[in-house]
């Protein structure tokens, strides 16, 4: 690979994504809004990282993509454009993301254009939890609800971002239309 590009690769989750890939791999850059952030970041690390500043919401800062074989997602985004460009210039994406609404909007894309993979959801949840649903659906076809309960705190911990989302989706309610769509 040329290169990886964490976005939020200096945040919690996104750092420990960032050093595990850095052990593997030769060219790992730490990207978010914050340049200082991010240089910090690098410099304190064992491994080897790079790092960039960029801002999604600027396609100025896009530039990087042009020598970029993966984007790591470790943020919500509010649109689709970023995607939308990796996807064109066949840059591969992976969302870790847990952003339903976003989510949502990738459905509209435009698959012609679309030259490069993009994995979205990975993780325990909603990634792992949401296929174990789906299978279980399979076995259980007359099911009208699926419950899915997460236990927080196995002694790992969770970075400030991570602890917002779950309490601000805590009682969030879903339903699901299609059960042939499970995000």
């Amino acid at each position: 690979m040329k290169k990886i590009v964490v976005i939020g690769g200096y945040g919690h989750v996104g750092g420990q994504v960032s050093r595990q890939l850095a052990k593997r791999y030769s060219t790992v850059v730490v990207a978010g809004r914050s340049e200082e952030k991010a240089l910090k970041f690098s410099q304190n690390s064992s491994e080897k990282l790079s790092y960039l500043s960029v801002d999604l919401t600027n396609e100025d800062d896009w530039d990087f993509l042009q020598n970029t074989d993966l984007v790591i997602i470790c943020i919500d985004q509010t649109n689709t454009l970023f995607l939308e460009r990796c996807l064109e210039l066949g840059v591969d994406y992976l969302d870790i993301s847990a952003n339903y609404a976003f989510f949502q909007k990738l459905m509209y894309l435009d698959k012609e254009k679309q030259n490069s993979t993009a994995i979205l959801g990975v993780g325990l949840a909603p990634g792992l939890t949401n296929l174990v649903a789906k299978e279980s659906l399979k076995l259980m076809p007359h099911s009208e609800k699926i419950d899915i309960s997460i236990l927080l705190g196995l002694g790992d911990t969770h970075g400030k971002e991570a602890m917002s989302w779950t309490i601000k989706n805590m009682n969030t309610r879903y339903t699901l239309a299609d059960s042939t769509l499970v995000t």
